[in-house]
């Protein structure tokens, strides 16, 4: 694979607006990242030695994160790829520090591309995306599907737990359930019941998440109350993450956020009797009270 100074930014672009990670796709292309992200483990050293959070996704395919990521990476003291999917990685035996100089990687570059995914951009002009002035917290949003790897082995979590020295801090997002659920399914995978298990499924799984970090070690936001007030939701994150939230950046940051949230549960086919399932399983779950289809 050639030198990541030697990929034009236009290859990365292309492979982002197909929503494909435009680092380590396929396990032979991770292997090929080994001995590079060697290499600038040890350039940066003295960079990651300042390093005091790792900051970790969890949750739900299509409820947020992208957003959340990008917001964090514009941050002056952090650093988030987007869609490297970490646990790749600590799977083919990379250590923390070549994890750290491969986020660092996918991030400038994903700045570089305007933080494009699909047909969506998660720019924030003027701030700190791709780049930092200390850098204090550093990590990978990849939620959704971190969860479900975590769930097919749980071992993932011991050796993230293990791998990285740093403290640990997990993000776990959540966005309206009836909301979710046909985004998911609009998305072709799955039909909507199979999308309702699918939703609720990830939901235990992150429940089980939090209580093997602890819950002072998790972070819940909503997308909704983002949306609604995302100058108190960012103070809220930065001050879990270990860092300040200043006006600047809480203004640029506010400044992108749409100022309601995609209501796709109306466009949406339920299956008779799908919606009241829906209902029945929300009120077992504090975190989700609130949430209703008429909302």
């Amino acid at each position: 694979m050639p030198d990541w100074r030697d990929i034009p930014d236009s290859y990365y672009e292309e492979l982002a607006r197909r929503q494909n990670p435009i680092l380590g796709q396929t396990d032979e292309e991770i292997k090929a990242h080994y001995s590079i992200s060697l290499r600038e483990a040890e350039r940066q050293s003295a960079l990651f030695d300042g390093l005091q959070t790792y900051c970790m996704f969890i949750g739900y395919p299509r409820s947020g994160h992208s957003l959340i990521g990008s917001l964090l990476d514009a941050h002056e003291n952090a650093a988030i790829s987007h869609e490297l999917n970490a646990l790749n990685y600590l799977d083919g035996g990379f250590s923390e520090r070549q994890l750290f100089a491969l986020i660092l990687e996918n991030a400038k570059r994903s700045a570089a591309i305007g933080r494009v995914w699909g047909k969506y951009s998660y720019a924030v002009p003027g701030q700190w995306q791709g780049r930092y002035k200390r850098l204090t917290v550093i990590g990978d949003k990849k939620g959704g599907e971190s969860t479900r790897m975590i769930w097919d082995d749980a071992n993932r979590l011991n050796r993230l737990r293990r791998d990285i020295s740093l403290q640990q801090r997990y993000v776990h997002v959540i966005r309206n359930p009836f909301d979710n659920i046909a985004t998911i399914c609009r998305d072709g995978v799955r039909n909507m019941e199979e999308a309702a298990e699918y939703f609720f499924d990830s939901l235990q799984i992150n429940l089980a998440i939090a209580e093997a970090v602890g819950e002072g070690n998790v972070i819940h936001m909503r997308s909704e109350d983002l949306i609604a007030d995302s100058r108190s939701e960012l103070t809220r994150l930065c001050r879990f993450l270990g860092i300040e939230a200043g006006d600047d950046y809480l203004n640029a940051c506010s400044g992108v956020i749409t100022k309601s949230p995609s209501k796709t549960r109306h466009k949406a086919d339920w299956p008779k009797g799908l919606r009241q399932s829906v209902r029945t399983k929300i009120e077992r779950y504090d975190l989700l009270q609130g949430y209703t289809f008429e909302d």
